[in-house]
């Protein structure tokens, strides 16, 4: 589960950052979690790859295989 992710955000959550996409939650059956993911991370970038928001990370996912 994905959400959009700012400043305000980021002081919140403590996060030194102030773009990407956060974790609204994760489940437990899935990749994210098998990937060691949870609910509140906030993923900045795929392979050195920006992701500010939700469009690009799921661009950035789709380019990819399973495994990569």
């Amino acid at each position: 589960l994905l959400a959009a992710f700012n400043g305000a955000d980021a002081a919140r959550l403590g996060v030194p950052v102030a773009e990407g996409v956060r974790l609204s939650g994760v489940v437990p059956e899935l990749g994210a979690a098998a990937a060691g993911l949870t609910q509140d991370d906030v993923i900045v970038a795929i392979d050195d790859r920006p992701t500010p928001d939700v469009v690009a990370l799921r661009n950035a996912i789709q380019s990819r295989q399973v495994g990569d």
